[in-house]
């Protein structure tokens, strides 16, 4: 049987059927079929004959021959790969749609039957193509639509069409995860009168996405269901979404006429003719309900433009009748079979819709030769744009490679970007081939930018890799500036390390101490506060921002900055008394109590700092305030030897030399090898006039530390004193040695010479 499909292809191309006791209107255009068997291996090409009905109005698609397409299939059939590309090839080529609303109509065919029919050939089973959504459920959709063209037949056709439908059910609801498989599933379900089910798919859709299709869908379900009213509702939705559709206007009106609203379903009847003059199915339901409403003459005309326009001649000779009984004023009763219109009326309207059809057949070549050189003419021009898309996404690519390298060079800004651009350095080689020189000019750059620039493209030539060095290397490369000297170029690396990194906290704090060292206490201050932000447990930014705050004269900020030091680590305490001591040692006594009142704040027993501070106050002549700061000490450390030397000197200072002997005796007593308070108690002898003790203490601070050189000048001015002139010299003599800046050991020599002129 299958070899007379051949012999019967012609035939069915060039002639219209002819109608078959039984079967459906002509106008139907559904296949013909003589079976032997009632299952879906009819597809698969066990005993079955297809006779089909012409093409649909409209289509495009040529009537190949399947049967050459059934010979590709099976010589790939052993390469599933390309079995799988040449099967998407011949879905496509018959325009089965992935996704299909309630609305898409499709006229099954000789060729799209054949399709499938020559993919259940090569395939085992539908699963082979689960994995590919798209041709799955093209392939689900074919079944579909060959079921639906079967709708109204019985019999074999019945079960034939429940197998189609159960197939595409199958697949379908494997691709429920996606909102389009889903949605396709619902729209099955209402084909196969399942309405719960697609009413509970519609909702899920819904909830992803509100397009008219599935709007409509669901409002098809409700008016299954019963529910007309919220049917209506959802009608409204759907064609405020896309009022275009011609068909959501015909179904609103159906909707209105069972619900008795005449007028709101004519005004809707003519919102679908108007988008689609010619549907004569609405012309026609229209007149009819023109009848209803009673416009005589309105119904004629609808029902005239139907008569034209609906292709059966059958129902041509129907609505004769029926005007004619509209003339008489009969009301017109439909006939009972299509056979009452007589053979004369029947016979002539086949042979109009004969001559039409060929008529519409060469206008839809000449259409398709037209639409096939102008297909020609978009894919050259689609392929012209595809190429300026590429060039123009390597262009992109190759200036955002370049946007990169320049971001990594701190002293680039976009004035210098945009002098780049405009002289062609728009790409990372023509950087590589350029000079130092070159891209000084090109770019209005420093040297030493230029320079960076060259590296960092070297170092990605060197690695294959378009990306300049990252962080690690740039801190190497501001490490060897600094060692070099080369402040300004290390300067330039931790810049773009801040720039690439702002969060870089070992980069700010190098960048700080070379501002410093270039002596821009600014943006040195800026640096370690940056510093401090990253990381606010930083000790030596605290300290290092301290001393430059004392030196730009902010003693309170910097009190507060070494306060933060001290509370980072109560050890720190130590260090800041060290540095005060170093800071009196030097002269610099407004520093020293700077440090030393830093520690007392953190901790106000602190007798080492309360005894440095009062010996800087002591020797800016603050008497009374460092009187106070020795006698907390005293309090805090009653055997403290520095205390009791120190307040010694107050009582000295103010001629109280009595009680300073006292203290430095009790100092002396505490620690017998302290020279300090020798070296007090000696100096009050010297000005009492005791020479002989005052040269005793003197010796005695001598023996404790011999590298005093006042010791020596006291002990000197003593035995000028007792008129022992040339051990007095040798006594100065020894305190320049130790310190040849002594004017008063210089002007004491002086008075020798000049003494020992007088006895010569």
């Amino acid at each position: 049987m299958l070899e007379s499909v051949e012999d019967n292809k012609a035939s069915v191309a060039h002639a219209p059927p002819q109608e078959k006791e039984g079967e459906g209107s002509p106008t139907m255009f559904l296949p013909s079929l003589e079976v032997g068997m009632n299952s879906i291996d009819i597809l698969r090409g066990r005993q079955a004959v297809w006779t089909l009905g012409v093409r649909a109005k409209g289509s495009t698609t040529p009537v190949l021959d399947p049967n050459k397409w059934a010979e590709q299939l099976n010589e790939k059939k052993e390469k599933p790969d390309l079995l799988l590309n040449e099967i998407r090839a011949l879905l496509k080529h018959t325009n089965i749609p992935a996704d299909m609303g309630p609305y898409l109509t499709w006229i099954v065919n000789y060729t799209d039957v054949k399709t499938l029919e020559a993919i259940l050939k090569v395939l085992p089973s539908t699963d082979e193509l689960r994995d590919n959504y798209e041709l799955s459920l093209r392939l689900a959709n074919l079944f579909r639509l060959i079921a639906k063209s079967l709708d109204g037949r019985e019999g074999i056709w019945k079960e034939y069409r429940t197998d189609l439908r159960e197939a595409a059910s199958e697949i379908l609801e494997a691709h429920q995860s996606n909102i389009f498989g889903k949605r396709n599933l619902a729209f099955l379900c209402i084909e196969m009168g399942q309405y719960k089910e697609a009413n509970k798919l519609l909702d899920r859709v819904l909830r992803d996405i509100r397009d008219e299709e599935a709007l409509c869908g669901k409002a098809i379900v409700l008016r299954r269901l019963g529910k007309k009213h919220d049917s209506l509702k959802w009608f409204e939705d759907a064609s405020e979404k896309n009022p275009m559709q011609p068909h959501i206007w015909r179904d609103m009106g159906d909707l209105y006429l069972e619900l008795g609203r005449t007028e709101d379903a004519i005004d809707h009847f003519k919102e679908a003719v108007r988008l689609k003059p010619t549907w004569g199915e609405v012309w026609e339901v229209m007149g009819y309900a023109y009848e209803e409403a009673g416009d005589e003459k309105e119904s004629k005309e609808c029902l005239q433009k139907a008569s034209k326009l609906l292709p059966s001649a059958d129902r041509r000779a129907e609505w004769m009748i029926y005007h004619a009984a509209l003339s008489s004023g009969e009301k017109y009763q439909p006939p009972s079979t299509l056979a009452e219109a007589g053979p004369s009326v029947h016979g002539e309207a086949l042979k109009e819709e004969r001559e039409r059809l060929y008529a519409e057949k060469n206008e839809m070549e000449e259409l398709r030769n037209e639409l096939e050189a102008r297909e020609r003419e978009i894919a050259n021009k689609f392929s012209e744009l595809k190429q300026m898309e590429v060039d123009i996404a390597e262009e992109e690519l190759q200036k955002e490679k370049v946007c990169e390298l320049l971001s990594r060079v701190a002293a680039i800004d976009k004035e210098n970007v945009l002098a780049f651009w405009s002289r062609g350095f728009t790409t990372i080689d023509t950087y590589r081939g350029a000079s130092v020189e070159e891209l000084m000019e090109a770019g209005h750059t420093k040297e030493s930018a230029a320079k960076r620039i060259k590296k960092l493209v070297g170092k990605s030539s060197e690695s294959g890799d378009e990306e300049p060095g990252g962080e690690i290397e740039l801190l190497e490369d501001a490490m060897t500036y600094l060692e070099d000297g080369k402040l300004e170029d290390a300067l330039e690396s931790l810049n773009t390390i801040t720039k690439m990194n702002p969060e870089k906290e070992e980069a700010w704090f190098d960048k700080a101490e070379i501002f410093t060292t270039l002596g821009k206490t600014k943006e040195a201050l800026n640096c370690y506060e940056r510093t401090l932000e990253i990381n606010p447990k930083n000790q030596r930014a605290w300290i290092e921002r301290a001393n430059l705050l004392m030196q730009e004269g902010f003693p309170v900020e910097a009190i507060r900055s070494l306060k933060r030091f001290l509370e980072l680590d109560p050890k720190n305490a130590s260090y800041l008394r060290e540095r005060g001591q170093v800071y009196s040692y030097a002269g610099d006594f407004s520093n020293a109590i700077l440090c030393y009142n830093s520690v007392l704040q953190v901790e106000d027993d602190d007798v080492g700092a309360l005894i440095g501070l009062g010996d800087a106050m002591f020797q800016l002549s603050d008497v009374e305030e460092a009187d106070k700061c020795f006698q907390k000490a005293l309090r805090l450390a009653p055997t403290d030897e520095r205390a009791w030397c120190k307040r010694a000197h107050i009582l000295n200072k103010k001629g109280r030399w009595g009680a300073a002997i006292q203290l430095y005796n009790r100092s002396i007593a505490l620690k017998w090898n302290y020279a300090e308070p020798w070296m007090g108690k000696a100096e009050i002898h010297l000005r009492q006039g005791s020479y002989e003790d005052a040269m005793d203490s003197y010796d005695k601070a001598i023996s404790i530390n011999s590298n005093d050189p006042n010791a020596w000048i006291g002990k000197g001015l003593a035995l000028e004193k007792m008129l022992s002139l040339g051990l007095a010299k040798k006594c100065f003599e020894k305190s320049l040695g130790l310190d040849e800046s002594l004017q008063e050991a210089k002007d004491a020599l002086d008075r020798i010479k000049d003494m020992e002129g007088v006895e010569e």
